[in-house]
């Protein structure tokens, strides 16, 4: 018998993170305002960045498509509203 928390390995950890944040319907269209910083557009086309407010950071991406119908290129310092879903990778 198991005495004190349960210990997760890596993998159910993730899993379970992922499993939880995708199953909340609150999370899987979000608006969020904030400056972008870290921005990175990869040799495949995705777009890196990092979302950020006086207090908090969180980690994005934008995949090829919508980065190619966006209509202007994200930079630094630019205060945005984002449209997402939250995921873990």
């Amino acid at each position: 018998m198991q005495q004190g928390p349960y210990v997760f390995s890596v993998r159910e950890l993730s899993r379970y993170i992922k499993t939880t944040l995708e199953r909340d319907r609150a999370l899987q269209n979000v608006l969020v305002r904030g400056e972008l910083s870290n921005c990175k557009y990869h040799s495949s086309g995705h777009f890196y960045f990092t979302l950020k407010d006086e207090e908090s950071q969180l980690p994005g991406v934008m995949w090829r498509d919508r980065v190619q119908a966006l209509g202007f290129r994200c930079e630094n310092g630019m205060r945005v509203t984002a449209e997402g879903n939250i995921a873990v990778y």
